[in-house]
């Protein structure tokens, strides 16, 4: 039985009895016995051997804790993440493209430059590709706050601002300024370094979203 459940704090009124308590907390009214003696109820059943009442005994002022998140809480959580982790995925292979693009503009003669638009096209295209599926995978989405937080994250916002997508898109178009500057070949190397890093963030985030996924999956087994 998990110990690290989120759990809320409620107050029995008049009238009230577990099965109508658990049923309102969105969870199927026969499992009132799981929550019930779940560890973060343990204080309760004391209390209820003490003056030698039944479980299903409960008067009004009796405290108890219900799970935080039902079944429908998590096995939504656990949807959004998989989806930010697949378009994660997906702009991985964006990139992977966009490196290929790369590798060709610096094969490039610097006077040639037909192929040099050519190339930077097919590189804008792939840029917005990976950007409008990072903009997905880190936008608030639904499972949240019981999911993980990409979209208020640290990891979230690198992606998005300075260290990430925004600033790989800033450096084609300068490259696209400079096409034919003796800068087009440094701001190339800028613009590789900066899409290597934007790499690596997708790789930890995408693992963080995989320990968060197991962990949903294991709390769709068992939510108390």
């Amino acid at each position: 039985m998990p110990s690290d459940v989120e759990t809320v704090e409620y107050k029995v009124k008049k009238n009230d009895n577990l099965w109508n308590i658990v049923k309102m907390a969105g969870f199927p009214p026969k499992d009132w016995k799981k929550i019930l003696t779940a560890d973060y109820n343990k204080d309760f059943v004391k209390k209820l051997n003490k003056e030698n009442r039944s479980a299903d005994k409960i008067f009004a002022g009796d405290i108890i804790f219900l799970p935080k998140f039902n079944s429908k809480d998590i096995a939504e959580a656990y949807k959004s993440i998989k989806e930010k982790r697949l378009e994660l995925g997906s702009s991985l292979k964006s990139l992977n493209e966009f490196d290929r693009i790369t590798s060709q503009l610096r094969d490039l003669k610097d006077d040639d430059l037909k192929s040099k638009v050519k190339a930077l096209k097919a590189l804008t295209k792939k840029y917005k590709e990976t950007r409008k599926r990072i903009l997905n995978a880190t936008k608030p989405g639904a499972g949240e706050p019981i999911g993980y937080k990409l979209g208020k994250a640290k990891l979230g916002n690198d992606l998005r601002k300075s260290e990430g997508v925004y600033a790989m898109g800033d450096e084609i178009v300068k490259m696209e300024k400079n096409l034919k500057t003796s800068k087009f070949s440094y701001l190339l190397e800028t613009t590789i370094v900066k899409a290597t890093k934007l790499q690596k963030l997708i790789n930890v985030t995408a693992k963080e979203l995989q320990t968060n996924e197991a962990e949903l999956s294991k709390m769709l087994k068992n939510p108390y």
